[in-house]
């Protein structure tokens, strides 16, 4: 256990942690208490341009606990659910994916406005929490995003396409060449964005890319 989660342990003590579901009070390793959904399965997602990813996956759907998961990181807070998010990831990885052996993750990026506004890129800190666990380098500089690029939840589905392809592509960093790569985002709608990602990373000279999401829209 790293020293920050045993502050955080720490502290919990004096203000317990409250469920995400119904704000009762639930033990730090809770995000939910026992009143409210169980854990959704991990899925198997059909993407468009399933060429470019060895495979896909996701923890939750994006509704209920999913979607209160999702906002909780989009905000920052609070730091546990990146931690218990990290040991799901892990345990998907090790379930999903045992025999592959990933060399780096590299989460989605965001616009570097977002990131000045908000002042973090929650997949990254996903990534990074995983990272940590995991043992597996994060390189964040492998995609960038252009900056006039559009937001994608206003977008159809073809739109979103054409925009995902536009929007994102490969950073200043070298080193992919036969590299498996696992990009991790947090929310997997049509799939445009991590396909065109794919993309940009098999340029570079990646040999696989598989894709990661903490939550899923649920099946259209």
């Amino acid at each position: 256990m790293q020293l920050p989660e045993l502050f955080d342990r720490a502290v919990s003590l004096l203000y317990p942690q409250r469920c995400l579901g119904c704000e009762g009070l639930v033990e730090y390793d809770d995000l939910f208490c026992e009143h409210c959904p169980e854990r959704a399965a991990d899925q198997t997602i059909a993407l468009p341009f399933t060429h470019r990813l060895a495979d896909v996956a996701a923890i939750y759907e994006y509704k209920g606990r999913g979607r209160r998961l999702v906002w909780a990181i989009k905000e920052g807070e609070p730091k546990r659910v990146r931690y218990i998010l990290g040991y799901d990831m892990r345990a998907l990885l090790s379930e999903r994916w045992s025999e592959t052996a990933f060399d780096m993750i590299v989460p989605v990026p965001a616009t570097q406005t977002r990131l000045e506004a908000r002042g973090f890129n929650h997949a990254q800190l996903l990534a990074e929490q995983l990272g940590r666990l995991m043992g597996i380098p994060v390189c964040p500089h492998a995609l960038v995003r252009a900056e006039d690029s559009l937001t994608q939840h206003n977008l159809n589905r073809a739109d979103r396409r054409e925009n995902a392809e536009l929007s994102y592509q490969a950073g200043e960093t070298g080193g992919l060449d036969d590299k498996t790569i696992l990009l991790l985002d947090d929310l997997l709608t049509t799939g445009c964005t991590l396909a065109a990602c794919a993309q940009r990373l098999l340029e570079q000279g990646a040999a696989k890319v598989y894709a990661l999401a903490a939550a899923t829209t649920p099946s259209r």
